[in-house]
């Protein structure tokens, strides 16, 4: 039985829960070019693909990211 639990802080996880962690691995924030490359994949998955096959998507997608400034 395999449990992950993933925080930005695990030291709000309850003494009990630290208890009964085997292990444990941490991973460093991306780099430049990871984020890079992630934002790529979003755009292209989600902003130039929609848009070539002609779908709304990315009027959508502009609507949402006007409406949460």
């Amino acid at each position: 039985f395999m449990l992950v639990l993933a925080s930005n802080q695990p030291e709000q996880f309850d003494w009990a829960i630290n208890d009964r962690i085997d292990e444990i691995v941490n991973f460093d924030l991306p780099g430049l070019d990871e984020r890079e490359r992630l934002v790529r994949l979003y755009f292209d998955k989600y902003v130039l693909k929609p848009a070539t096959e002609g779908k709304q998507y990315v009027s959508n997608l502009l609507s949402f990211l006007v409406t949460i400034e």
